[in-house]
């Protein structure tokens, strides 16, 4: 029986992600919701990492400041003395505040001491594909990138991401259907797919990804009869908002 469990949970954290750590119940992308995924057991954790005009790489979606730091800057504008000092976790809730933005550098040494594994969407503000594959590629080849997968919208900046680092796990990101014969002309040598979880409607949108050799990963499932039906159709991992919810449901 502890085997049957052990089997069971080990099943599960390799195909659910935590979108932002566990910003369900934490602020996003902060270590409060990357440490509640570690406590929760979860192997994945999907984050953004933005560059900034002085080429600092952060954790951070958005564009600008104001949803979840102060200020109204463009992050392509922006210097890391503009972020430093920020408030991330206030937002949130009052019990969050003082939660820092996160430097890429940290997570990644955070993360191979957990032991985690990071599915880092690269935003590329400000067109800036080219410094930002260049500035990632720096910082990657310092540290171990198994356990790393970097995903993004951007084909572009993959396919000069490649070129750096032909070894690199390489994810796109897709919110509108796929024309796979496209995917394939211009996405340099990716391993997975990641989908807006609602343009997979049947178990055949499913396998034209695996007949190509590609997993398919979706976005973002936060409901749990949702997550189950996408994982009998075959998709190989759900990014969630709640990773311990659809656990729960799914496994």
């Amino acid at each position: 029986m502890k085997k049957k469990t052990e089997k069971k949970q080990l099943n599960w954290c390799q195909k659910i992600a935590a979108h932002r750590g566990v910003s369900a119940h934490y602020p996003e992308n902060t270590w409060a919701a990357f440490e509640a995924a570690r406590q929760a057991s979860v192997q994945w954790i999907e984050t953004d990492v933005s560059m900034l005009q002085d080429e600092t790489l952060i954790i951070f979606h958005d564009d600008r400041q104001g949803r979840t730091v102060s200020g109204d800057k463009l992050v392509a504008e922006s210097l890391w003395a503009d972020f430093a000092d920020a408030d991330a976790g206030v937002w949130k809730g009052p019990a969050f505040g003082g939660q820092p933005v996160p430097l890429l550098a940290d997570l990644l040494v955070w993360g191979g001491q957990q032991g985690l594994r990071l599915n880092l969407e690269i935003k590329c503000h400000g067109s800036r594909q080219e410094r930002t594959a260049q500035q990632l590629a720096s910082v990657l080849q310092q540290t171990a990138t198994d356990g790393i997968v970097v995903s993004s919208f951007d084909v572009y900046f993959l396919q000069i991401l490649r070129q750096s680092m032909p070894d690199l796990r390489l994810a796109s990101i897709h919110d509108e259907p796929v024309q796979m014969s496209k995917l394939l002309a211009e996405t340099p040598a990716i391993e997975a797919v990641h989908l807006k979880h609602s343009l997979i409607r049947s178990p055949d949108d499913v396998a034209v990804f695996h007949d190509k050799g590609l997993d398919l990963r979706a976005w973002t499932v936060n409901d749990a009869d949702r997550a189950v039906q996408l994982f009998d159709w075959g998709v190989d991992m759900v990014i969630s908002d709640d990773p311990e919810q659809i656990s729960s449901a799914a496994f």
